[in-house]
């Protein structure tokens, strides 16, 4: 089984149970199970819109019926998917007990990482012992720069994964792969994403870092090919211009980004929170500030701060981006791109680190 597998099998289960919608509405299990299939194949084919579909019949749902445990779970999934982790908590809380139950701890701890909140993050995973728990503790410990640790506890979850999950065992794999590719250790890194195909082929995801890879290594021709083979998502046109950028080919760069920013403006249109970041990227000056002020104002954690930080920085806003950018340094948060970031803001302002 592999990605285009999966696929089809789900988008066989949706064709089902949409083909009796109505049915599926007057029962609770199976609109649950419609919402679920739904969630489960916008993520897999890394899809923010179909899941935002998912995110509308679950809001319908919960109106309908109230809090149903299964449906505040996966409500609190999607909150932590789209970056809205604030309202986590309370779709958790709407139910006794789903606060403390397995479910309940891990998406409380998704929502402390994304916030910055390692210690909190730490006492809710304390007892880990399934992969779930184990991979995020390890991405903990990737973003405060421990990367040892956290291939250590990438690898511990690998262990508990069965031949039925290889889906999980490849996104593990990349992650072991983007812990080498952080240190320069390039070959080592292609080995993970190598095992990673073997074990779910034809997944995008595997693709996608190959594809950075290769333009890591200077291959930046082949990075790009393999690039423009994938699903047209906006981040990886995001990425893809940055590549035509260092091809020279500044039209087809134009015509990704202007493509990948016209995505994010619809969404943030519906309302939506997930790709201000993007947003605070891709565009310039003035309104890069106003998207990473956004941003933050919903993604409070250090990767907010940082982005923010970049974003005054390319405003000429010197003073400013380094405050920014210490408080997003003071709370542990480390990485390559951060480092680099970090010293350019640092020099920008004169100030010594």
């Amino acid at each position: 089984m592999g990605y285009a597998a999966d696929v089809e099998r789900l988008e066989d289960e949706l064709a089902a149970l949409e083909g009796s919608e109505e049915a599926a509405h007057e029962d609770l299990e199976r609109a649950t199970t419609l919402a679920y299939r739904r969630y489960e194949l916008g993520s897999l084919r890394g899809d923010l819109a179909e899941v935002e579909t998912a995110d509308l019949l679950v809001d319908d749902l919960l109106h309908r019926v109230g809090a149903w445990p299964d449906l505040c779970v996966l409500k609190a999934t999607i909150d932590v998917k789209l970056h809205r982790v604030a309202d986590v908590p309370a779709r958790l809380d709407r139910v006794p007990g789903l606060a403390v139950s397995a479910d309940g701890r891990r998406l409380l701890g998704d929502a402390a990482v994304q916030e910055g909140a390692w210690d909190e993050a730490r006492e809710l995973l304390r007892d880990a012992s399934s992969w779930q728990d184990l991979v995020r503790l390890g991405e903990l410990e990737r973003l405060l720069g421990r990367y040892d640790e956290a291939d250590r506890l990438y690898a511990e979850a690998e262990d508990e994964l069965t031949a039925k999950q290889m889906r999980s065992y490849a996104w593990v794999e990349v992650q072991r792969g983007l812990l080498d590719v952080a240190r320069g250790r390039h070959a080592e890194a292609r080995a993970h994403y190598d095992v990673a195909e073997r074990a779910y082929p034809g997944y995008w995801f595997v693709a996608e870092h190959v594809a950075a890879l290769l333009v890591a290594e200077g291959r930046i021709e082949a990075g790009a090919l393999l690039y423009e083979t994938l699903v047209a998502r906006p981040e990886l046109l995001e990425a893809l211009a940055r590549v035509y950028e260092q091809l020279g080919r500044p039209d087809d760069a134009r015509s990704c980004r202007d493509r990948a920013l016209a995505v994010y403006l619809a969404s943030v249109e519906r309302g939506h929170v997930h790709y201000l970041h993007h947003l605070a990227e891709l565009c310039e000056g003035r309104d890069a500030v106003h998207w990473a002020r956004e941003d933050l104002r919903v993604r409070r954690g250090p990767q907010g701060r940082a982005t923010l930080a970049w974003a005054l920085h390319r405003n000429g806003e010197a003073s400013a981006a380094a405050d920014e950018m210490e408080k997003a340094l003071a709370s542990g948060l480390s990485g390559s791109t951060l480092a680099r970031r970090a010293a350019t803001v640092f020099a920008a302002a004169g100030r010594a680190r």
